[in-house]
């Protein structure tokens, strides 16, 4: 996720923030593959946080300006642990 954390610092005044969220997510897919969903489900919600907390207002803080936005990471989030799920079934038989 530092990767991903320092790809999106460098990417955040040229893409709108709230777009930069779908890396963090995307790394969830790795680790679905390997540890199985409990531990997918830990990093998206780790991820999740971590972006809220580096990169949306206010910033260092773990709250949200509307419910919009948390909305939108529920979605994000239940649509990545869907996806982790029919990739492992889809890599390992």
């Amino acid at each position: 996720m530092a990767v991903v954390t320092g790809a999106i610092e460098l990417l955040k005044g040229h893409v709108p923030v709230l777009s930069l969220a779908v890396p963090y997510l995307l790394a969830v897919l790795p680790v679905a593959i390997v540890s199985g969903m409990g531990y997918a489900v830990a990093v998206s919600i780790a991820s999740m946080a971590e972006f809220n907390f580096l990169f949306l207002p206010p910033l260092y803080r773990f709250t949200l300006v509307n419910s919009a936005t948390g909305s939108r990471f529920s979605c994000s989030s239940l649509i990545v642990i869907c996806q982790c799920a029919v990739t492992r079934r889809v890599v390992a038989p």
